[in-house]
């Protein structure tokens, strides 16, 4: 999850995680700025407008979560100031 304030964290998150080996990624963005500016670089997303970010982004994480289990989507959540080492998953099998 980001907006255009924390687009560089965001771009650096996306080069450690392909440095690490993992992926592939995809990102929830919080604005149409982000949004197309991932878009014009290939890098998969979606626009997930939330009115307040500091008090409702933690309610629209939730909801997508469940959005994804219900879809029996398999997936690992990370904030965009982890920097990925290496591959989690096969930790996780």
């Amino acid at each position: 999850f980001a907006s255009i304030g924390h687009l560089d964290n965001l771009l650096n998150w996306l080069v450690w995680l392909q440095v690490a080996g993992a992926g592939p990624a995809f990102a929830f963005v919080l604005d149409a700025a982000t949004r197309g500016y991932l878009q014009e670089r290939g890098v998969p997303c979606m626009l997930i407008p939330v009115p307040n970010p500091r008090n409702a982004i933690w309610v629209a994480r939730v909801a997508i979560f469940q959005a994804l289990l219900k879809a029996n989507v398999t997936f690992v959540h990370s904030d965009t100031d982890a920097i990925w080492l290496r591959d989690p998953v096969p930790y996780l099998r």
